[in-house]
Protein backbone atom coordinates (compact mmCIF):
# COMPACT_ATOMS: atom_id res chain seq x y z
CA UNK A 1 0.00 0.00 0.00
CA UNK A 2 2.55 2.74 1.00
CA UNK A 3 4.79 2.21 -2.34
CA UNK A 4 1.53 2.49 -4.59
CA UNK A 5 0.94 5.77 -2.56
CA UNK A 6 4.66 6.54 -2.79
CA UNK A 7 4.35 6.34 -6.63
CA UNK A 8 1.06 8.63 -6.76
CA UNK A 9 2.57 11.17 -4.74
CA UNK A 10 5.94 10.84 -7.17
CA UNK A 11 3.93 11.32 -10.44
CA UNK A 12 2.10 14.39 -8.45
CA UNK A 13 5.51 15.78 -7.73
CA UNK A 14 6.55 15.16 -11.05
CA UNK A 15 3.34 16.74 -12.41
CA UNK A 16 3.58 20.02 -10.36
CA UNK A 17 6.78 20.25 -11.47
CA UNK A 18 6.07 19.73 -15.20
CA UNK A 19 3.22 22.53 -14.42
CA UNK A 20 6.38 24.75 -13.29
CA UNK A 21 8.79 24.01 -16.19
CA UNK A 22 5.71 24.89 -18.58
CA UNK A 23 5.11 27.94 -17.78
CA UNK A 24 9.27 28.92 -17.70
CA UNK A 25 9.51 27.86 -20.77
CA UNK A 26 6.51 29.41 -22.28
CA UNK A 27 8.12 32.86 -20.58
CA UNK A 28 11.48 32.80 -22.33
CA UNK A 29 13.10 29.32 -20.77
CA UNK A 30 12.48 28.07 -24.63
CA UNK A 31 16.34 29.99 -25.64
CA UNK A 32 17.40 27.36 -23.09
CA UNK A 33 15.78 24.32 -24.77
CA UNK A 34 14.15 23.15 -27.89
CA UNK A 35 11.26 21.36 -25.84
CA UNK A 36 10.22 21.04 -22.64
CA UNK A 37 12.37 18.27 -20.80
CA UNK A 38 11.19 15.05 -19.98
CA UNK A 39 13.94 13.02 -18.08
CA UNK A 40 13.82 13.73 -14.70
CA UNK A 41 17.32 15.00 -14.48
CA UNK A 42 16.69 17.35 -17.34
CA UNK A 43 13.65 18.58 -15.81
CA UNK A 44 15.76 19.66 -12.69
CA UNK A 45 18.25 21.27 -14.31
CA UNK A 46 15.93 23.13 -16.59
CA UNK A 47 14.15 24.14 -13.41
CA UNK A 48 17.73 25.40 -12.03
CA UNK A 49 18.31 27.64 -15.15
CA UNK A 50 14.90 29.37 -15.65
CA UNK A 51 15.04 30.55 -12.17
CA UNK A 52 18.70 31.48 -12.73
CA UNK A 53 18.33 33.54 -16.08
CA UNK A 54 15.27 34.52 -16.52
CA UNK A 55 15.01 38.23 -14.81
CA UNK A 56 11.23 37.17 -14.08
CA UNK A 57 11.67 33.98 -12.13
CA UNK A 58 15.11 34.89 -10.24
CA UNK A 59 12.74 36.43 -7.37
CA UNK A 60 12.27 32.57 -7.03
CA UNK A 61 15.56 30.97 -7.73
CA UNK A 62 16.02 30.45 -3.88
CA UNK A 63 12.43 28.79 -3.48
CA UNK A 64 13.49 26.51 -6.53
CA UNK A 65 17.01 25.70 -5.83
CA UNK A 66 15.67 24.09 -2.75
CA UNK A 67 12.80 22.40 -4.45
CA UNK A 68 15.46 20.61 -6.76
CA UNK A 69 17.70 19.83 -3.98
CA UNK A 70 15.12 18.15 -1.90
CA UNK A 71 13.79 16.32 -5.34
CA UNK A 72 17.93 15.11 -5.92
CA UNK A 73 18.05 13.75 -2.55
CA UNK A 74 15.20 11.50 -2.49
CA UNK A 75 15.17 10.69 -6.72
CA UNK A 76 17.85 7.24 -6.05
CA UNK A 77 15.17 6.10 -3.20
CA UNK A 78 12.45 6.69 -5.72
CA UNK A 79 14.18 4.82 -8.16
CA UNK A 80 14.95 2.06 -6.33
CA UNK A 81 11.45 1.70 -4.89
CA UNK A 82 9.62 1.78 -8.55
CA UNK A 83 11.98 0.09 -10.34
CA UNK A 84 13.10 -2.84 -7.65
CA UNK A 85 11.11 -6.01 -7.22
CA UNK A 86 9.99 -7.18 -3.56
CA UNK A 87 11.41 -10.59 -2.86
CA UNK A 88 10.19 -11.22 0.74
CA UNK A 89 7.18 -9.87 2.25
CA UNK A 90 7.99 -11.26 6.05
CA UNK A 91 6.06 -10.89 9.05
CA UNK A 92 9.26 -9.03 10.19
CA UNK A 93 9.66 -5.10 9.91
CA UNK A 94 12.72 -5.20 7.13
CA UNK A 95 11.53 -6.36 3.33
CA UNK A 96 14.28 -7.44 0.45
CA UNK A 97 14.51 -6.12 -2.79
CA UNK A 98 16.41 -6.69 -6.11
CA UNK A 99 16.69 -4.20 -9.14
CA UNK A 100 18.46 -4.62 -12.29
CA UNK A 101 21.15 -2.40 -12.49
CA UNK A 102 23.09 -0.94 -15.60
CA UNK A 103 26.66 -0.32 -14.91
CA UNK A 104 30.33 -0.29 -16.95
CA UNK A 105 30.22 -3.82 -16.81
CA UNK A 106 26.55 -4.16 -18.15
CA UNK A 107 23.61 -5.44 -16.97
CA UNK A 108 23.80 -6.49 -12.75
CA UNK A 109 21.36 -7.13 -10.00
CA UNK A 110 21.26 -5.16 -6.91
CA UNK A 111 20.19 -6.09 -3.70
CA UNK A 112 18.52 -4.30 -0.88
CA UNK A 113 16.66 -4.05 2.09
CA UNK A 114 13.77 -1.47 3.22
CA UNK A 115 12.25 -1.33 6.73
CA UNK A 116 9.01 -0.25 6.98
CA UNK A 117 10.40 2.77 8.63
CA UNK A 118 12.02 3.53 5.58
CA UNK A 119 9.33 3.45 3.41
CA UNK A 120 6.50 5.37 5.89
CA UNK A 121 9.72 8.26 5.70
CA UNK A 122 9.89 8.19 2.02
CA UNK A 123 5.79 8.29 1.84
CA UNK A 124 5.77 11.49 3.99
CA UNK A 125 8.80 13.21 2.60
CA UNK A 126 7.35 12.67 -1.02
CA UNK A 127 4.38 14.24 0.27
CA UNK A 128 6.33 16.96 1.76
CA UNK A 129 7.71 17.50 -1.63
CA UNK A 130 4.87 17.55 -3.43
CA UNK A 131 3.51 19.96 -1.11
CA UNK A 132 6.74 22.24 -1.82
CA UNK A 133 6.43 22.02 -5.82
CA UNK A 134 2.97 22.60 -5.35
CA UNK A 135 3.34 25.95 -3.42
CA UNK A 136 6.21 26.93 -5.87
CA UNK A 137 3.57 26.44 -8.46
CA UNK A 138 1.36 28.99 -6.90
CA UNK A 139 4.30 31.12 -6.29
CA UNK A 140 5.01 31.17 -10.01
CA UNK A 141 1.13 31.83 -11.38
CA UNK A 142 0.93 35.01 -8.49
CA UNK A 143 4.34 36.27 -9.39
CA UNK A 144 3.96 36.47 -13.45
CA UNK A 145 0.47 37.72 -12.60
CA UNK A 146 1.96 40.70 -10.36
CA UNK A 147 4.38 41.69 -13.10
CA UNK A 148 1.92 41.22 -15.95
CA UNK A 149 -0.71 43.53 -14.34
CA UNK A 150 -3.08 40.77 -13.96
CA UNK A 151 -4.58 41.27 -10.70
CA UNK A 152 -8.12 40.69 -11.70
CA UNK A 153 -8.28 36.78 -10.86
CA UNK A 154 -6.61 37.42 -7.72
CA UNK A 155 -3.70 35.65 -5.62
CA UNK A 156 -3.58 31.84 -5.58
CA UNK A 157 -2.60 31.65 -2.07
CA UNK A 158 -4.26 29.87 0.45
CA UNK A 159 -5.85 32.47 3.71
Amino acid sequence: LIIGMTTVLWAKLEGATDACNDLAFNRGGSAFEKELPQALNRKLRFMRRCHKRLPLLNPLRRQADELVDRVQKLKQARHDLIHGVAREFPAAETMSFIRHSHGPEGLGVEHFTKTSADLSDFALSTMDLFEAAEDHLIAMINLIRSQSGDDESGDLTDE
